[in-house]
């Protein structure tokens, strides 16, 4: 009976070291699971604030857009007031061709017309020339 209780012995031992071995192997195969399932978690959470900023945008207005509007539904000649603008700023550019802010004064007032490789990129209203006292 002790040759059979030890033979029981040994063979539970071996199955129990067999299931340990399975359980070790699940239980790293658990870690690296949860692991990856956090990060897709992380990665979905990412898609999904970045969808809803995209939903929650508000609509906006290009500045092309507003021109054609100004142009085709208010009538406003775009192009006269282009070239009012490019007149002002004419004669201190062609004297000093390069990037640069110019003072500038017409019937409608002072302003400041700023130019960026040759191109008027923006216009900052009342800043006349030095010697305009008003």
């Amino acid at each position: 009976m002790k040759k059979s209780t030890g033979y029981e012995v040994r063979k539970l031992e071996k199955q129990i070291a067999s299931i340990d071995t399975k359980i070790n192997t699940l239980q790293k195969d658990v870690t690296v699971k949860v692991s990856e399932l956090k990060i897709l978690r992380s990665r979905r959470q990412a898609y999904q604030e970045r969808l809803n900023k995209i939903n929650n945008v508000e609509l906006t207005v290009s500045d092309h857009a507003l021109i054609r509007y100004m142009e085709r539904v208010l009538n406003i000649d775009v192009e006269s007031v282009r070239q009012e603008i490019q007149k002002s700023a004419n004669p201190l550019f062609n004297k000093l061709k390069v990037d640069c802010q110019i003072p500038a004064r017409n019937e409608h007032g002072k302003f400041k017309v700023i130019i960026k490789h040759n191109n008027i990129v923006s216009v900052i209203p009342g800043c006349g020339s030095k010697d305009d006292k008003g």
